[in-house]
């Protein structure tokens, strides 16, 4: 019975290899450190070929660096919001703490 491939959905053993891949390890250094044999290790390559369409390890590890990059910049764009609420949020606390500071002051000062 042949088990259907479903595009884009990684089994744990593809995405073992392709990080191993994307290091840049060789089919036999993979074969050894996940201790499966070449015939296995090149069986899981070529799915990973075709759930990615592509025809090259090369072009894997490209597309994958590519979104890997891509995933860089919108966590960088969050971080860069987040730091501005952050800013944002300091500059009331300190707003706060200059109306505290006077109304401490015109309280002072009203009950003398």
């Amino acid at each position: 019975m042949k088990i259907k491939r479903r595009k884009g959905i990684l089994t744990e053993r593809e995405r073992e290899i392709l990080d191993l891949l994307i290091r840049g390890k060789s089919q036999k250094q993979i074969s050894e450190e996940l201790y499966i044999s070449m015939s296995t290790v090149r069986t899981h390559i070529k799915n990973l070929f075709i759930k990615h369409g592509v025809h090259k390890a090369s072009e894997l590890v490209g597309k994958q660096t590519s979104l890997l990059y891509n995933k860089i910049d919108g966590l960088e764009e969050q971080i860069a919001t987040l730091n501005y609420i952050i800013i944002q949020k300091d500059k009331k606390i300190e707003y706060y703490r200059q109306y505290k500071k006077m109304w401490e002051y015109l309280k002072e000062k009203y009950e003398e």
